[in-house]
């Protein structure tokens, strides 16, 4: 979301809209603070030396509940509140009531936090959930969406891929769906690989070449990009052999920051 950070007419000395905020488009069930609740029974021992009578005692717990530990200090989870589990007679081991434990496994750390406040769950952070919760304070985002402002404020939706600093694909809204800014990227991204791969497959044939003449030096490889490799190659009396930057060449890994307009 973006606000022009100027009072008065933008000049091409100050570039427009560089006051934004990110926000992140996630189901409520990913941003939210707290886990529902589920009313459980549960045991408070009188000694917890009685946990191994107790637990062969216990009827399984419930598929949906399995993500609980099932003993939280002198209490164990007896049963779901309305189970059709029989309770067996434990009144010789402690004192039977009620309780309400996180209903779901929490996706996030701060809903852990929350849940273990409850009772004691099972919890696997996701790396890429809470980097997409993080990113309205991230400020590697903000920067890289900073970079690209001038091409996302294009007047047809647009999407930018970018990769380590650098726009490797890109594609504009044309007329139908087959013709989205999305998917237009995904073709341009995938041109640019087999270009950049074609560049590297006949750069590393070059090297070959000249390391397999007799008495000749063995050129040095350059990163560069295609704008770059002829100035870079006349330059000095020694000989280089441009090859892509890498951003390009192995885009299909993680790691990559696509920027989508509507």
């Amino acid at each position: 979301e973006c606000a022009d950070a100027s009072d008065g007419p933008s000049t091409s000395a100050a570039p427009q809209h560089t006051n934004f905020s990110v926000r992140v488009i996630l189901s409520e069930a990913e941003t939210s603070e707290e886990v529902p609740l589920e009313r459980v029974y549960v045991l408070t021992v009188k000694d917890r030396r009685s946990f191994s009578s107790v637990l062969p005692l216990l009827p399984p717990l419930p598929e949906r509940l399995t993500h609980l530990k099932r003993i939280n200090g002198e209490r164990v989870v007896v049963c779901a509140y309305d189970g059709d589990e029989t309770i067996p007679d434990l009144e010789e081991y402690g004192r039977l009531s009620e309780c309400f434990v996180p209903k779901e496994k929490p996706l996030t750390r701060r809903q852990f936090d929350w849940a273990k406040e409850r009772w004691p769950t099972a919890f696997h952070p996701n790396k890429e959930l809470e980097s997409l919760l993080s990113a309205s304070t991230d400020s590697s985002l903000l920067s890289s969406i900073r970079d690209f402002l001038p091409v996302l404020r294009a007047t047809r939706p647009t999407c930018v891929v970018v990769r380590r600093g650098q726009q490797v694909a890109s594609g504009t809204q044309g007329g139908g769906i087959v013709a989205h800014a999305s998917l237009r990227a995904v073709r341009a991204l995938a041109a640019a690989h087999r270009n950049a791969m074609a560049r590297a497959k006949a750069a590393m044939a070059a090297v070959t070449r000249k390391r397999s003449q007799p008495g000749a030096a063995s050129p040095r490889l350059l990163v560069a990009d295609c704008a770059a490799s002829a100035a870079a190659a006349a330059e000095g009396g020694e000989e280089r052999i441009v090859v892509p930057p890498l951003s390009s060449l192995d885009y299909l890994a993680t790691g990559a920051d696509v920027f989508l307009t509507l």
